[in-house]
């Protein structure tokens, strides 16, 4: 059993051992067989998306590193039967206001921009670079924006 913070995840970008630009092997070797795979086609038949729990791991084609770590299943958020999850703060019900309390108190540097997908939301970077997103019903009383995805990306957020 492997343990992560989620807390050490948003300071460094490093799920626990795993870091974005690792190979297969290397990810198979810290953290074990995934609970499941996919993203398989007939042309690509090894799996792009190694899923722990509530998080996935993306590959690019075979052979090509990790680029993608993210998560958009909070109801139960998990590391599945491999990985021993610390969530701190992270939560399906994480307003966005509760969230930078923590990241305050916790003295995680962060900035605040709008959605980049363009929907109503807003998204925290954390200095780690690690993307949480935000989005909420302003027909909802009261209205808040609450945690829906994490994600730390090859690419940048």
């Amino acid at each position: 059993m492997v343990e992560v913070a989620l807390k050490e995840f948003l300071f460094t970008g490093r799920f626990g051992p795993v870091e974005l630009g690792m190979k297969r092997q290397d990810v198979l070797t810290c953290l074990g067989v995934a609970d499941c795979t996919g993203g398989t086609s007939r042309k690509h038949r090894i799996p792009a998306i190694w899923k722990y729990g509530s998080f996935e791991f993306h590959f690019g084609d075979a052979g090509q590193p990790l680029t993608l770590i993210h998560a958009d299943d909070f109801e139960g958020l998990t590391g599945g039967a491999r990985v021993a999850l610390e969530p701190w703060c992270l939560s399906g019900r994480l307003a966005r206001d509760a969230a930078e309390r923590a990241f305050q108190a916790a003295r995680l540097t962060y900035f605040l921009r709008p959605d980049p997908s363009g929907d109503a939301g807003d998204q925290l970077l954390t200095e780690g670079g690690v993307a949480l997103l935000f989005r909420g019903n302003p027909r909802e009383a009261p209205y808040e924006r609450r945690l829906v995805a994490i994600s730390r990306s090859r690419w940048g957020p």
